[in-house]
């Protein structure tokens, strides 16, 4: 897109979207800037440049999406997701968590303590950006381990099924959907 529009291809296409539908709500969306190590706080640095960039310029963004596809085992940055969350309402913006998901390659493959391990997880990123005010929506990236995209991209050595989301392949509830479910009736 830079190379075909230039450096101005994010702020045009927000203009252009108001343009068509000026009642739409216009989100910003990201992924990989929850986490405490790799290059996620350098990406969240720059994602909230970014944004910062955008409202300084009155463009109509309205809402901060976090796709929210957490690592299992890799810690969440509680502290500096709260932050980055806090500055962004400052703003004037809505924060969304759009795709939730937990990839669990790395986590053991007993189902009873992965469930648990995902669900921890999912409190402490949720945690994090709730520390400054509800969420406006919590979407996860599909409802049941039994059609999830972690299946295939993120396949597990030891044969075991993924365990991603709130329900399992034959659509119980899993602790997961417990953790969204006391979020969302705090907002």
């Amino acid at each position: 897109w830079r190379a075909l529009l230039g450096d101005g291809h994010i702020e045009r296409a927000f203009r252009l979207a108001h343009a068509v539908d000026p009642g739409a709500q216009l989100v910003i969306n990201e992924y990989d800037i929850e986490h405490a190590t790799g290059y996620s706080p350098a990406r969240r640095g720059a994602f909230a440049h970014l944004v910062r960039e955008l409202v300084e310029k009155d463009v109509p963004v309205h809402a901060v999406g976090l796709q929210a596809h957490l690592r299992g085992g890799v810690p969440i940055d509680g502290d500096g997701l709260a932050a980055f969350v806090a500055e962004m309402r400052g703003l004037g913006l809505k924060i969304l968590v759009t795709e939730l998901d937990v990839i669990d390659v790395a986590l053991p493959a007993p189902a009873a303590e992965r469930d648990a391990l995902v669900a921890r997880q999912v409190e402490a990123f949720l945690a994090a950006v709730t520390a400054s005010g509800p969420l406006d929506s919590i979407t996860t990236w599909g409802l049941t381990d039994r059609f999830t995209w972690i299946s295939w991209a993120y396949a597990r050595g030891d044969g075991a099924a993924s365990r991603p989301l709130p329900l399992d392949a034959d659509y119980r509830p899993k602790p997961m959907l417990d953790v969204i479910e006391r979020f969302r009736r705090a907002a």
